[in-house]
């Protein structure tokens, strides 16, 4: 009965009120970031729910990222803080990604999953902790400028419209 749910290609029950509260809050950062959550979703739902095999987990993110992204999309377009050309080019990097990524995850143990998403993970880290740096936070001030003007702008557009 609602909220446990038989899983048939995962083989197992599973209540879906914990899943469901943690994914809001992990969409929720994840949008903010631009990436939709599946990278915290996936290896969370690897730790928390050891019955999910990693590929039916790979598997059943992609769609709940859809949603984050979709509304994502939706609401960073209305503050004009999209750069379509940008976003297009890397979508079809993005698309034939998908095409190649399920492949892959059928080629690789648990054990080597982990391995390579937890050195990502590590990667992505180093990379927002430099972030915080002194010398990039000099250069952030410009980017703060920047992101100032678009939202000035994104302002000046939306009372045009009213």
């Amino acid at each position: 009965s609602f909220p446990v749910l038989y899983l048939k290609t995962a083989g197992t029950s599973m209540n879906l009120l914990w899943p469901f509260l943690l994914t809001l809050v992990i969409a929720i950062f994840g949008v903010m970031m631009g990436a939709g959550g599946g990278f915290i979703m996936n290896p969370l739902l690897v730790s928390l729910f050891p019955a999910l095999p990693h590929t039916v987990v790979a598997g059943t993110v992609m769609p709940t990222v859809l949603f984050s992204q979709g509304s994502g999309i939706y609401n960073y377009s209305k503050i004009k803080f999209i750069n379509w050309k940008l976003g297009i080019g890397i979508g079809c990097a993005m698309l034939l990604g998908g095409f190649i990524g399920p492949k892959l995850t059928e080629l690789i143990t648990l054990d080597q999953f982990k391995f390579a998403f937890g050195w990502i993970l590590i990667v992505l880290a180093g990379l927002m902790y430099w972030q915080t740096t002194a010398g990039y936070l000099a250069k952030n001030k410009k980017e703060q400028a920047i992101l100032k003007e678009f939202k000035k702008r994104a302002e000046e557009a939306a009372k045009a419209k009213k």
